[in-house]
């Protein structure tokens, strides 16, 4: 009325990935499939990935090991309190610092994973994607692995049936970047070829 415009803020990172989560709860409740087809949800288990997020939206990427400790400004947080429990799970660090646990979205993991070299951004990627009209069974060509963080949504766009080449000129970077696969694939996916 007065001419300004009244915007309610943004959903929080951690806001979102909690409803995210207890949609999925609800879901599996209910006996339905989520997005991947899977019945029931699991606890953490070892060996899994998990993205905390403090109150401040602040994101570590941890791999979960029993006995092991997570250490970070807020204090520490035993792995074994994350392990066996469901996605979106509050913890609390030894100093009180308040944590939600998730399982991370590709995204999340192509923006924390190690790297050596500057990546590609998701909204880039996304650009990249739709330009090169990728669908599952096709066959790409990339030139450069860098860290890989476009190859692991090249390997998602064109599935199982496709195939993923690249080329890279510095040997030094291949290790690390199929690290960077394997750690989110579980394994070097049988589609994918490094040339160097």
């Amino acid at each position: 009325r007065d001419g300004t415009l009244n915007r309610a803020s943004p959903p929080s990172l951690g806001g979102t990935l909690v409803r995210r989560a207890e949609e999925r709860s609800r879901r599996v409740a209910k006996g339905s499939a989520d997005s991947l087809g899977q019945e029931t949800m699991q606890g953490f288990q070892p060996g899994e990935m998990a993205m905390l997020v403090d109150r401040q939206g602040r994101r570590y990427l941890v791999t979960l090991t029993p006995g092991q400790v997570f250490h970070f400004h807020g204090g520490r947080v035993l792995h074994d309190d994350i392990l066996g429990r469901p996605e979106g799970v509050r913890v609390r660090s030894a100093r009180g610092a308040v944590l939600r646990a998730f399982r991370p979205r590709l995204m999340d993991y192509a923006l924390e994973m190690p790297r050596a070299t500057a990546i590609m951004y998701p909204k880039d990627i996304a650009f990249v994607l739709v330009w090169a009209d990728l669908f599952p069974g096709a066959r790409v060509l990339e030139a450069g692995f860098g860290s890989a963080a476009l190859t692991l949504f090249l390997l998602r766009a064109v599935g199982e049936g496709g195939h993923v080449t690249v080329y890279e000129q510095r040997s030094d970077l291949v290790p690390g970047a199929m690290e960077n696969v394997r750690r989110w694939y579980g394994a070097s996916p049988p589609n994918l070829s490094v040339k160097v």
